[in-house]
């Protein structure tokens, strides 16, 4: 993101497809672009909301609680196992002792050096300190500290039309390279596996509503890929942290987006 970019950040070019009918040589980039406009209609609605957020207490640490789960789903993304994570997944061998990083290319790890999950930490600490003193929040300084983080994060999201000499993550998912290097079989191992670490390793009372909050299924209506058993929980998991998901962009039970005032 250059200094000409505003907010709201636009999002990556998706497809309608069903992905798991899609060979995963192919669905792998959308897997993983679907996670990321999630994550950045997070960002929007944090960059949006800081500054409508009602003068209440309450209502605040309401808020704040919501950017520090749009903070944590950033920081799964980034470090997480999940192919619609990044650091683990591309840097993990798989059974015939290859990583996807070598396939790809270092484009291909968002979290190079880890610079951008210490950003993210960084904006938690002081989402945690307006919390402890709600009288000191300032919705100015959450949005440049979210303008900081977004110009480091978008970089390498979006290569902003071409501007930039190198590859973007998503850009070095290419379906083909992928094809000569491993099996559809092989990756979709991969991505099973690593599925079922994600519903493991993270609360599913954050994780589940905050996908299903932060996704407009009128750009697909097949992503996420939930069971039926699954969405059947979704209204009780979303009451676990209902007022957190009264600031979400989307209803995760509905589906439908949201109309602010």
């Amino acid at each position: 993101m250059d200094s000409t970019t505003t907010f709201p950040l636009p999002l990556l070019p998706t497809i309608p497809d069903n992905l798991d009918d899609m060979d995963s040589r192919k669905s792998i980039r959308y897997i993983n672009t679907f996670m990321k406009n999630a994550l950045i209609r997070g960002l929007n609605n944090v960059y949006t909301l800081a500054e409508l957020v009602e003068d209440s207490e309450t209502i605040l640490c309401s808020f704040l609680d919501y950017a520090l789960v749009v903070c944590d789903m950033i920081c799964l993304h980034i470090e997480g196992t999940q192919p619609c994570c990044d650091e683990s997944f591309f840097t993990t061998p798989n059974s015939e002792g290859v990583a996807l990083l070598k396939i790809l290319g270092k484009s291909s790890n968002m979290n190079d050096g880890g610079k951008m999950y210490n950003d993210i930490k960084a904006l938690q600490q002081k989402i945690y300190a307006w919390k402890e003193s709600p009288s000191t929040y300032s919705p100015n300084l959450l949005r440049m500290a979210v303008i900081q983080f977004a110009q480091e994060v978008y970089w390498k999201m979006e290569k902003q039309r071409g501007r930039l000499p190198n590859k973007t993550q998503v850009e070095s998912m290419d379906a083909d390279v992928l094809a000569k290097a491993i099996t559809d079989k092989a990756l979709r191992s991969m991505i099973d596996e690593n599925l079922q670490w994600l519903a493991s390793h993270s609360d599913i009372t954050y994780l589940l509503p905050f996908v299903l909050s932060h996704h407009d299924v009128r750009t697909s209506s097949y992503w996420p890929s939930v069971s039926p058993e699954g969405l059947e929980m979704v209204p009780e998991l979303v009451m676990v942290h209902a007022e957190c998901w009264e600031f979400a962009p989307i209803d995760p039970v509905t589906r439908e987006v949201k109309t602010r005032k």
